[in-house]
Parts: structure tokens; sequence; C-alpha cells
């Protein structure tokens, strides 16, 4: 009798674990046309592209949500107001000291972003937005750099290369 509590449990602990590693999971995919980078994933539904504007030289942020497989903007913060800015979104201001918000709502199914040393570009991700990728320091300039919705089951996923 004994014998058959264990095995069930083994069952349910197994069957659990293939449950488990066969549900998808949404990731951001990380690819460059950079040849010395290796595609990536950031387990994330929420990050934000951070650069240095070529004018005026007053950083930029982007904030994203993951809806499915789309990228929704749904906000920029920016230190001044000059070419380029935005002219017909509505502004919020619950943004940081020296910052100028505006509420967006746009989808994209993936972002192309090209980078380069004097745009200093980082992706910033995690709670608060405390994780953060100098994208800048890592890939040659004016490489592509191209983030989209990925989905795949979890097993998968622990072998990819995480950015």
């Amino acid at each position: 009798m004994q014998n058959r509590g264990c095995l069930l449990f083994l069952l349910l602990f197994l069957g659990g674990v293939l449950w488990w590693g066969l549900s998808p999971q949404y990731v951001l995919n990380i690819r460059s046309d950079s040849p010395q980078f290796t595609p990536c994933i950031i387990n994330t539904d929420h990050f934000a592209l951070r650069w240095r504007h070529s004018v005026e030289r007053q950083l930029w942020l982007e904030h994203y949500q993951r809806q499915g497989n789309q990228l929704h903007l749904y906000q920029s913060w920016l230190q001044t107001f000059g070419a380029g800015s935005p002219s017909t979104e509505k502004e919020v201001t619950d943004v940081p000291p020296g910052y100028i918000g505006y509420q967006h709502n746009q989808l994209f199914k993936e972002l192309n972003w090209t980078v380069s040393r004097r745009m200093e570009g980082s992706l910033l991700w995690g709670k608060n937005l405390n994780h953060e990728w100098l994208v800048y320091q890592q890939l040659p300039d004016y490489s592509l750099l191209t983030i989209h919705a990925y989905s795949a089951p979890r097993i998968l996923l622990l072998l990819k290369k995480h950015c």
C-alpha cells in the first residue's frame, strides 16, 4: 500500500513537471544583424528603450508592455521638447522630475532599433526597470537590434541564452 502512495506521488510530480515544461511562456526575443551577437531572450512583460537624442543630446525613454505576441508602446519620457518630439499625444504627469511624459497607444509586431555609441542606447526591464543592458557598448555602430515577443514551451526556453 505504501508503494502505491509513493508511485502515485511520483506520477503526479512528474505530470506536474511535464505540464510546467510544456506550457507556453512569452519572452522577448532579441537578435541583431551583427555577426558577433548571439540571439538571446529576456523574460519580462514590460521594458523600456532609453537613448540620447541626436540633436538635443537629452535622454528619451519609450515604455513598452508585451500584449500576446505584440509590443504596446504606452508612454514616452523626454528630458526636453524639441525635434522629433510627439506633438499630438496626451501629456502624462506621473514621470520622474526633469522629464516630460506622453501617453501612446501603438502596437508593433517587432521593434527595429539602430544603435550607436553616440546615442548610448540601453534596454531596461524588471521591477522598476532595475535591469539595464548597455546595448551600445556591445554592438558595433549602426547595428540593427530587433525585439519581438516570442512564445515557446518553458523547457525549450531553458536552453536559450538570456541577455
